[in-house]
């Protein structure tokens, strides 16, 4: 049996519930950091001199790298980014003040700019504007590094970048288990465990909170997941005996169908997935046995997401407060439209500029004055406090001014019980944005390749 657990599911997710998983004694241990537009994001910051990876990962670490030596825990994790030999850095440097001695292995080669800008023709984007092209790369890149570990250290770590999310686990249990990787099934089984526990405690019960109807208890002390995987693939979901949250078929079936369009065909670099065939069953407290996931042959291509700054933008957040708030927030709304039609004369179409009262239409557009959605109807006099979110891009930053410079001096608005927010506080920044193209796996991953970081400092 291999057990697995999941001490982190973005970037800034919660260090503590971590350091309580970890003392489990694992096996391994994943750290998920990627959203989306982490890639475009990241290699923003390193082209504005910061880092690659993300800056709280030395926190992380920190808190990590001795219990994993003690534990014997593997830790892989995809929070290298666009610079997993950075972040491979840090770790040695973090183990070295620890006194561990650590072995990082850095898997590199998921950047594909070079293929981008060699072959502009080919992609159906301003390739000249992009600052990053990454691709999702799998399990077969991590057990690669897998396969480099040397025993010999007290710690060890696997840093990539644009991993997949659910790779970080089927690359552990393809690895341990050495099943084959044209094995679809086991595979696809491998893929459902690896999206049950990436997103951390949203699995045990962080997704399904909605109290009354679904209570979780200590939400504020709750316990981030791990896996007991047998070599069949079947796999026990729990959590940390004591810690708060909740594991049962609620929570688990929530978190299976998370961010997945289709659960019949769930595309990843390593298969593509059939989360339909999945059975659960509750085999003790806070105990789900999961089993039945199966899969088909993975694509031919993979997926790499393309950044760039595209133009200018910024966003702001108006609280008003008192009677009639609706109506002094669709105030502000129409002056800020007037001004910039007839004091700036600005050409609007050259400005998305999306202005929307949070708590009345952020998410529902006009559904509560057109009837389209129950109980939503007539509500708006209901309202004593609300925030009006305006957020404007534009291929130019001289464009946003007028409004930015609109909405931070009329900001009190009619009864003066909003507040004035400064013009420089969050003003307008570049716009980064991520296109997702696709290109054969051989040109990426032919590319790949795996670069050894040790510390031989020990404990005194």
């Amino acid at each position: 049996m291999i057990t697995i657990g999941c001490g982190c599911g973005s970037a800034l997710d919660w260090i503590e519930p971590s350091s309580r998983l970890i003392e489990e004694g694992l096996d391994y241990m994943i750290l998920e950091t990627i959203g989306t537009a982490a890639t475009c994001q990241a290699a923003k910051r390193a082209h504005d001199g910061g880092v690659g990876y993300h800056p709280y990962l030395e926190d992380r670490l920190e808190v990590l790298l001795g219990p994993a030596a003690e534990h014997g825990t593997t830790i892989v994790t995809n929070a290298g980014i666009v610079d997993p030999i950075g972040a491979g850095q840090l770790a040695r440097q973090v183990a070295d003040d620890e006194g561990v001695s650590v072995q990082v292995i850095s898997i590199t080669g998921d950047d594909c700019m070079d293929l981008i800008t060699d072959d502009p023709d080919q992609f159906d984007t301003a390739s000249s504007d992009a600052i990053s092209a990454n691709a999702y790369i799998g399990a077969e890149e991590v057990i690669g590094a897998l396969e480099r570990l040397d025993p010999e250290y007290d710690a060890h770590v696997v840093i990539g970048g644009r991993l997949s999310d659910p790779a970080l686990v089927v690359g552990p249990l393809v690895h341990e288990f050495g099943w084959a990787l044209d094995d679809w099934d086991r595979l696809g089984q491998a893929t459902v465990i690896g999206h049950l526990l990436e997103c951390s405690a949203q699995v045990t019960g962080g997704y399904f909170c909605d109290p009354p109807r679904k209570p979780v208890e200590d939400l504020y002390r709750i316990g981030y997941p791990y896996a007991e995987v047998t070599e069949d693939g079947t796999a026990v979901v729990t959590k940390p005996e004591g810690s708060g949250g909740r594991v049962d078929r609620h929570t688990v079936r929530e978190q299976l169908f998370y961010e997945v369009h289709d659960p019949s065909e769930y595309v990843q670099p390593d298969v593509v997935a059939d989360f339909t065939t999945v059975e659960l069953a509750e085999v003790g407290e806070d105990r789900v046995e999961v089993s039945g996931g199966t899969g088909r042959e993975r694509p031919e291509d993979l997926k790499v997401l393309i950044g760039s700054i595209a133009g200018y933008q910024f966003e702001k957040f108006i609280p008003l407060g008192g009677p009639n708030a609706v109506g002094r927030a669709e105030v502000i709304i129409e002056n800020v439209e007037k001004r910039l039609e007839h004091i700036f004369e600005v050409d609007r179409s050259r400005i998305d500029l999306r202005m929307e009262i949070l708590g009345v239409n952020g998410l529902y557009g006009d559904a509560y004055r057109d009837g389209s959605r129950t109980g939503y109807t007539n509500r708006t006099d209901e309202h004593e406090e609300v925030i009006l979110r305006v957020a404007g891009n534009a291929p130019e930053e001289e464009l946003l001014d007028p409004a930015l410079r609109t909405v931070s001096t009329t900001l009190p608005g009619p009864g003066g019980s909003g507040i004035a927010i400064p013009y420089a506080a969050g003003g307008i920044t570049e716009k980064a944005e991520i296109e997702p193209v696709y290109l054969p796996r051989e040109r990426v991953t032919r590319g790949i390749d795996y670069v050894e970081l040790t510390s031989r400092r020990t404990r005194a």
